[in-house]
């Protein structure tokens, strides 16, 4: 819902927060098909994530390191 929410306002800045988390692989592939969509039309997509599916897609990314003390 909030990423059809996100579409409707036609923005040039596209922020998602683990935005497959909870998904099956059909929704997982339609979210990534749609930001895929919304960065060749010229979106700035920017999204957190731990999940290597979205990651794979992405022209530039950073990891951050691990959590360990």
């Amino acid at each position: 819902m909030a990423l059809a929410q996100l579409l409707i306002k036609n923005s040039s800045i596209l922020l998602l927060d683990e935005p497959i988390w909870a998904l099956d692989d059909v929704n997982t592939g339609v979210v990534i098909d749609i930001t895929n969509e919304l960065a060749v039309a010229g979106v700035a997509v920017i999204v957190t994530t731990y999940g290597g599916h979205i990651r794979v897609c992405a022209d530039i990314g950073h990891e951050f390191g691990s959590r360990k003390r």
